[in-house]
């Protein structure tokens, strides 16, 4: 018997696209530089700060925090204002902007953990 582990996918970071997934723990997670480092072993994102925003698990749902980033976050489309928070719909494509790189909120990312890799080249 496998749970679901709700998380995010960096599917784009600096200039290419991108396929990591991290699953969001109990005491939440931080998205920013500290993380596409541990990620992808650079930060290739400059303008993504250290600590940009914070994701924490809620009752069916993850709330979104922006850390006071230099350049925003974006969920949907739409800034998301420095300390507000915002519940996720709960639906798999829930768009998460920081900096240069994009995030897609999934509900379990298991089936991806897998298959995590970049992507490098023009194919």
């Amino acid at each position: 018997m496998s749970f679901a582990a709700p998380g995010v996918l960096l599917v784009w970071s600096g200039d290419r696209p991108r396929c990591h997934a991290t699953a969001i723990p109990p005491d939440g997670l931080t998205l920013g530089r500290d993380l596409l480092e541990r990620l992808l072993g650079t930060a290739d994102d400059d303008r993504v700060s250290r600590q940009h925003t914070q994701l924490m698990p809620a009752v069916r749902a993850v709330a979104i925090r922006d850390l006071v980033s230099r350049n925003g976050t974006y969920v949907d489309g739409q800034p998301l204002y420095n300390s507000a928070e915002v519940p996720f719909r709960g639906d798999p494509f829930t768009v998460i902007r920081t900096g240069r790189s994009v995030w897609v909120q999934v509900p379990d990312v298991t089936p991806y953990d897998r298959n995590t890799q970049s992507r490098r080249g023009r194919h």
